[in-house]
């Protein structure tokens, strides 16, 4: 039968019955009120014996009606609630139950940031007696066990590579004696740089621009060391010359006993053997490239006419002046060129008449190279052309390197955008100097210390706390965490289990880290009797359900023993009246069903009261409650007004 047709039946058994209330009350009792009239003064004794018991059961009656209407208005909020009850569990059915969480680490996958290499200090702990047996990974998990966030891996054993591990809380005492300066730094990129006139540079992989160290430029303290090319100028912004005739031409002839006879004359305007511009206060720059092929340092012989003069410069550092020269000898200086990219340059003048230049650059009596129509000139002096200019940054120095095909790069004299920019095919050769690092990157990716030199790191542990560990906690769907007590916990081997909870709550146990933990809102202690996830959202209106339920069954305790008094009042006054039995004991039938039907009901009120399972699933059952309160009013009035027709 459903909850629909015991409504209707409810109301209409409650619509008979307070008919029927009405119709004894203003009907039967007034019929008989006649034939008492009539009946005389012969039954006056009997009456007189009969008023206390009536008197008894009318106010047994009154106290039957009070105890209704607080009935009544009880199962009325009963009702509001259970529907209230019913609506919460209908719209949260979908609640998950939450998850219960282990701290088993103080953080997961923690990282950390380089610091840099900074000389030993007295105040960090140095852990297992400076033994080097720490990696990058081992010493930050060392101190994250230890609650530290600074630790710092010193004196590599370059065989094992392994060092030792120091930690500490305390960055500033960590770096307290300062920095293990290498003659590299850090710019604002990120990147290392070879500082000012360290005469060291920070070299990299041109690939991938990975670091590679900080390394001297030579055994001296001279920045311009000859172990990497210096980057080049561009060519294709300068003109091409003009080239006016082969060594031996007039106006200059061959006396000049010139080494080069495939050499040419060559000028910045044509016909210049004839006469050209002049030029004293505007120097022309002539400049030729040239590729040094070779793994080493040569030093070459240069030979050279000009007329009228010139100023001589490698790589825009000068290194001689000639004037004229075509009467014999020639004029020669020597240069030493570099593996890669050397720039030869000669800022010429004319005073009048003819004007022309050339040149022979020779290594072992060999042509290595000389004056041709491959030369260029330009208005711009030597020294704007800087060959390894001071702008450089790590990424413009990297381009450079792939445009021209270097393996590696460095940068010294400067930081980010105000470096030199050298190149090398050849790593050993880039670093025959030996490294300046007190410090060395591993095969791991991180830097080690050499010797007393702390290569620090600075852990990323916001909200890392040791404590934490072992913590086990139940989280709801609003992220709040209640902690479990030892007493619900039983110890394993790996991740512990949770006891005597209660059946809503979820058995499996998550993993995390001490940072999550302290980020989760804490909401008090789990019992045994804590709900979760549905159980836990209705458990509120559920307590408020179960006290009213409790106040209903004291009312039905109350009420039914009213219903036995009544009972045993109608009794007795059917012994002293003679009453017929039949009668009275098919009412006495009636009002025993009707007792034992408030008994069952009163046990449906205590068995009902978990009507929530732990499958968030509702089980509802609606009882009747109007048809026992007109039943037992109705049947009370019914054996009253039967007394009252005996008499």
């Amino acid at each position: 039968m459903g909850s629909n047709t015991l409504d209707f039946v409810t109301l209409k058994q409650g619509k008979i019955y307070k008919d029927l209330q009405q119709k004894i009350l203003d009907g039967s009792l007034e019929r008989h009120k006649k034939r008492k009239e009539k009946r005389g003064k012969g039954r006056e004794g009997k009456e007189g014996m009969q008023s206390n018991t009536e008197s008894e059961q009318t106010s047994q009656l009154l106290r039957y009606t009070q105890l209704q209407k607080q009935f009544n208005e009880l199962m009325s909020q009963y009702k509001i609630l259970q529907a209230q009850l019913i609506s919460k569990t209908s719209n949260n059915l979908s609640i998950s139950r939450g998850k219960n969480v282990y701290v088993n680490s103080v953080i997961s996958n923690p990282t950390a940031m380089y610091l840099g290499p900074y000389k030993e200090s007295s105040s960090m702990t140095t852990l297992d007696n400076g033994a080097r047996k720490y990696n990058y990974s081992s010493c930050m998990q060392a101190a994250l066990t230890s609650n530290n966030s600074i630790f710092g891996l010193e004196n590599l054993n370059a065989a094992t590579q392994l060092a030792q591990c120091n930690v500490s809380s305390n960055a500033d005492s960590a770096r307290k004696n300062g920095l293990a300066t290498n003659g590299c730094s850090s710019g604002s990129d990120g990147k290392q740089y070879g500082q000012f006139q360290s005469n060291t540079t920070a070299i990299y992989n041109t690939a991938d621009s990975t670091y590679k160290g900080c390394f001297y430029n030579s055994s001296t303290t001279s920045n311009l060391g000859p172990n990497m090319e210096m980057s080049g100028i561009s060519m294709d912004r300068y003109s091409s010359v003009y080239v006016l005739g082969s060594y031996g031409m007039g106006p200059w002839g061959n006396s000049g006993k010139f080494p080069d006879a495939t050499a040419k004359w060559i000028w910045y305007s044509p016909n210049a053997q004839s006469g050209a511009p002049i030029n004293n206060n505007a120097p022309i720059t002539f400049i030729y490239e040239y590729n040094h092929t070779g793994t080493t340092y040569i030093t070459a012989k240069v030979s050279a006419i000009i007329d009228d003069s010139g100023a001589w410069y490698l790589n825009s550092n000068k290194v001689g002046t000639i004037s004229g020269g075509w009467g014999g000898p020639a004029p020669t200086f020597n240069i030493t060129l570099a593996p890669g990219i050397n720039y030869l340059q000669c800022s010429a003048i004319n005073t009048g008449g003819p004007a022309g230049l050339v040149a022979t650059v020779m290594y072992n009596g060999r042509v290595l190279f000389n004056t041709n129509s491959s030369w260029k000139y330009t208005n711009d002096p030597v020294s704007s052309m800087i060959v390894n200019g001071t702008n450089y940054s790590v990424k413009t120095c990297q381009d450079y390197a792939k445009k021209n095909n270097y393996q590696y790069f460095g940068l010294k004299n400067g930081t980010t955008g105000s470096s030199q920019c050298v190149v090398s095919n050849s790593f050993k050769t880039a670093t025959e100097y030996g490294s300046s690092d007190p410090i060395k990157t591993l095969s791991d990716g991180y830097m080690y210390g050499i010797g007393a030199v702390n290569s620090l790191y600075r852990i990323n542990n916001e909200g890392a706390n040791p404590a934490f560990i072992g913590k086990i906690g139940y989280v709801d769907r609003f992220s709040q965490v209640k902690e479990y007590p030892s007493s619900m916990i039983q110890s394993s081997n790996s991740i512990p289990k949770i006891i005597q909870q209660d059946s809503s709550c979820p058995q499996a146990v998550e993993a995390i880290d001490s940072i999550t933990w302290g980020k989760l809102k804490k909401n008090g202690i789990m019992t045994p009797n804590t709900k979760c996830g549905l159980a836990e959202v209705i458990q509120e209106s559920q307590e408020r359900v179960k006290i009213i339920k409790g106040e209903l069954g004291k009312l039905a305790d109350e009420i039914l023993s009213v219903v036995a008094v009544l009972k045993q009042n109608n009794q007795n006054i059917n012994e002293q009246l003679n009453m017929n039995e039949a009668t009275f004991s098919e009412n006495i039938a009636m009002y025993q069903d009707i007792s034992n039907q408030f008994h069952q009901y009163k046990g449906a009120l205590n068995n009902n009261s978990s009507f929530i399972v732990a499958d968030s699933k509702q089980v509802f059952q609606y009882e009747n409650y109007q048809y026992i309160f007109w039943g037992v009013l109705a049947l009370s009035i019914i054996i009253i007004t039967l007394h009252t027709m005996n008499r």
